[in-house]
């Protein structure tokens, strides 16, 4: 049996790609006007795409915006989830400890340590 974690680890990626060209087809729809294209399974980007040099420059640059929030969406997503999931390892070694040494004065005992002459 497959665990919880790791279904949702593989389903995450494909959920997040569709996700993706779904929302390119929106952006895509509604930029050029058409929004009788716009029907399931949301696909009309990538057709779109395929036909990038034989169509006109506002339908081009429709598909480049198209294909540039999402990717910006995808990346704030992916950069908030690691930055969540990841804990700063540095700062919880130094949560308790102060950031140049021990507070207190050096002991006799101490500057010998060091090789200080203490007089």
């Amino acid at each position: 049996m497959v665990s919880r974690r790791t279904a949702v680890a593989i389903a995450a990626p494909f959920a997040i790609a569709y996700a993706w060209c779904v929302a390119a087809t929106v952006i895509f729809c509604f930029g050029v006007r058409h929004l009788q294209f716009l029907a399931f399974p949301y696909l009309q980007w990538f057709e779109a795409a395929a036909l990038f040099r034989l169509i006109g420059w506002t339908a081009r640059l429709w598909i480049v915006i198209a294909a540039v929030l999402p990717s910006v969406g995808v990346l704030i997503g992916v950069t908030a989830f690691v930055r969540h999931k990841r804990t700063p390892v540095r700062q919880r070694e130094m949560k308790d400890k102060p950031l140049y040494g021990d507070r207190r004065l050096a002991t006799e005992r101490d500057l010998r340590a060091g090789n200080m002459n203490y007089r």
